[in-house]
Formats: C-alpha cells, sequence, structure tokens
C-alpha cells in the first residue's frame, strides 16, 4: 500500500479509475441515445440539430407540441443547458460540498425529466 500524505493512495488510484470509468461509460450510452435519436427520428432529430445552430427553429418544434408539454419542455431545454454550464466548468475546482451540490442537482432534473415523459405517457393514453 502506498501512502502519500497519510492517505492510501493506491484507493484514491482506483476510485479515480472509477471515477473516469463511470464518467465515460455515461458519455457512451449518451452517444448510443442520441444516435437512436437520429435513426429513429430522423426529421425531428434535424430540427434538433438545427436548434443547436439557430434556436429560432425551436419555434417549429414548439409549435408542434401539446400545449400542455410546452412550457415544461422549455423548462428542460434551460435547465439543461443551465446544468451543463456548471459541468462544463473545471469540476476538479469545486469543493467537496459543491460536487455534491452540483450532483443533486443533476438527480432533480433527472426526476424532473421522468415526470416530464411520465406525463407525456398519460397524454397519449
Amino acid at each position: 500500500m502506498l501512502s502519500f500524505n497519510g492517505e492510501n493512495f493506491d484507493q484514491f488510484v482506483i476510485d479515480f479509475i472509477k471515477f473516469y470509468s463511470g464518467f465515460v461509460g455515461n458519455a457512451s450510452q449518451y452517444l448510443k441515445n442520441l444516435a437512436e435519436l437520429q435513426k429513429n427520428y430522423p426529421k425531428a432529430y434535424e430540427q434538433f440539430k438545427d436548434f443547436q445552430i439557430d434556436p429560432t427553429s425551436l419555434m417549429n418544434l414548439y409549435e408542434k407540441m401539446n400545449a400542455n408539454i410546452r412550457a415544461r419542455f422549455l423548462n428542460i431545454l434551460f435547465s439543461s443547458y443551465a446544468l451543463s454550464q456548471k459541468v462544463n466548468t473545471n469540476i476538479f475546482a469545486l469543493s467537496s460540498k459543491e460536487q455534491i451540490k452540483l450532483a443533486e442537482e443533476i438527480e432533480q432534473f433527472m426526476q424532473m425529466a421522468e415526470q416530464i415523459i411520465k406525463e407525456i405517457k398519460e397524454l397519449k393514453t
């Protein structure tokens, strides 16, 4: 066991590798999900892709949505943008409390997204 300033350095390296492995694994799943969207919904995907370049194209997508979902959808978009800005900062520079807070914000976002998905499915029935 290698020690560094009284800490178990070997375990730190193991846990650090687990962190990066999980991070890259999540990115892999994200890319697979994106590929499925592109394959299964080519027209809607093109509109979404255009939105990334030209936000005015969002209006076309917005106008096609059920009125009950519009505000929630915009909330998802804006919330995901705000979170992505936080995640894209140097997360290593954050204190452990700030990292936990950001993780909790992401978890809340995921719960909100799941709730919206549930509501959309219920509209179909």
